[in-house]
């Protein structure tokens, strides 16, 4: 099938693998591979999950079939070609990228990768070697502690986070890691696979690789979709503030407003990024300019879909631990400032122009289509006919209006480090 909106061509082979292709001449020889599933480790048990988080990477290490890595490694000398997996929260996810010379190779990697993960002991051992010492010295560093103290009030202290650590390390096994794989990419008509950039469907050689090597894939008719594995963040206001030894005093601050009642939309997305956008220009002001307080606060909003939706802003900064507290209350002033009065006309004017500008230029890159394909086959939305319209219907009342049920969800948390 042919989607004229995207450019796309749409194919399901006859083993049910889903394929697009999206011809650009944006490159001369540059083509993305990418495949997506649902799922991920939100179908992991809870007490895999260590296992789960190194097993991408240990198949990466281990070589394919009867190759180890060296021996991978040289057989590719010459060839332009990477491949990777990778196991999310809430999907499975293959990628690369070749030249239309190595395109071949690259889908010979990719179909090892579903068909023979190595078991590589040696690997293993100098994987986890490697990881043991630079874990060795990890609880020595504030900036640790004050991550993992993000992530545990992120998520609500739930037994499904796993810090990692070297108490997690010890907890790795090789062949749990390797069934966990296996389990993920046990079939491949879960996945959509797209193609990006010098790739035309109608030629003859690029029909034969993709049969061969992707519709050559053992399949079952399965499909799954992601489980809400019930992680939330703590409810409530929230506020963990503690010390650490430190040679240099700083004060390192995370400030973030979460909502489970937004619903999962473009124009909602949009607003939570417009408002995240209007706060660094606030903050750049206030708190960088007029206090000189900080070299920044780094501020970002945004909408998630899985496993349930919903909305975040984040605000972190670090500064000096006198003038922590002032700026702490700045922070929220800026907010409360927008759910009164909404935000100032020329904010929001100068970052609508900057996202329809970033809009055009990110449209001549592969990356970016890659990107909006999977928006689209993932989530449903199409950027290229709804995204510049969704950007020029936002007004000062909806920033207003989304920023203010944010606020009032009441779900915010600060996590303080002084030294």
């Amino acid at each position: 099938a042919y989607n004229e909106t995207l450019g796309v061509t749409e194919w399901t082979l006859s083993n049910g693998v889903r394929v697009v292709v999206k011809p650009t001449t944006f490159k001369q020889d540059e083509i993305l591979f990418q495949g997506v599933s649902k799922g991920g480790a939100s179908l992991v048990a809870t007490e895999d999950l260590p296992s789960s988080m190194l097993a991408s990477t240990i198949v990466d290490f281990s070589g394919l079939a009867d190759m180890s890595l060296t021996d991978l490694q040289k057989a590719l000398t010459g060839k332009n070609v990477s491949h990777s997996v990778s196991i999310n929260n809430n999907t499975e996810v293959v990628s690369g990228s070749s030249t239309v010379k190595d395109l071949e190779t690259l889908l010979q990697i990719n179909y090892l990768s579903f068909t023979a993960p190595r078991r590589d002991e040696e690997a293993y051992q100098t994987l986890m070697s490697v990881l043991n010492s630079q874990l060795a010295n990890r609880d020595k560093n504030p900036k640790v502690a004050f991550s993992d103290s993000i992530q545990m009030m992120a998520n609500d202290h739930s037994s499904r986070i796993v810090l990692q650590d070297l108490a997690w390390l010890e907890k790795v096994n090789l062949d749990k890691a390797l069934e966990v794989y296996k389990a993920r990419f046990a079939n491949p008509a879960d996945f959509i696979f797209f193609f990006v950039g010098n790739v035309d469907p109608n030629d003859e050689t690029f029909q034969m690789q993709v049969s061969t090597w992707l519709g050559g894939l053992k399949t079952n008719k399965k499909r799954e979709v992601a489980a809400d594995d019930k992680v939330r963040v703590s409810l409530g206001k929230n506020q963990n503030y503690f010390t650490r030894q430190m040679e240099t005093k700083t004060a390192s601050n995370r400030i973030q407003y979460t909502s489970y009642d937004i619903p999962y939309t473009l124009a909602n997305n949009l607003n939570m990024e417009m408002i995240g956008r209007i706060l660094s220009t606030r903050y750049l002001e206030s708190i960088r300019e007029r206090e000189g307080g900080s070299y920044g606060v780094g501020c970002a909003g945004w909408m998630n879909r899985y496993p349930i939706p919903y909305a975040q802003l984040i605000m972190q900064f670090d500064t000096d631990p006198e003038k922590q507290e002032k700026l702490m209350n700045i922070i929220h002033e800026e907010v409360m400032t927008i759910v009164e009065n909404g935000p100032l006309a020329t904010d929001l004017q100068k970052e609508k122009e900057s996202l329809l500008k970033d809009f055009e230029e990110d449209l001549e890159k592969n990356g970016y289509w890659e990107e909006i394909l999977t928006n689209y086959y993932k989530n449903g939305i199409n950027y290229i006919t709804d995204y510049k319209a969704a950007v020029e219907a936002i007004t000062a009342e909806t920033v207003q209006e989304t920023l203010k049920k944010l606020v009032e969800a009441g779900n915010v948390f600060e996590v303080v480090m002084l030294p």
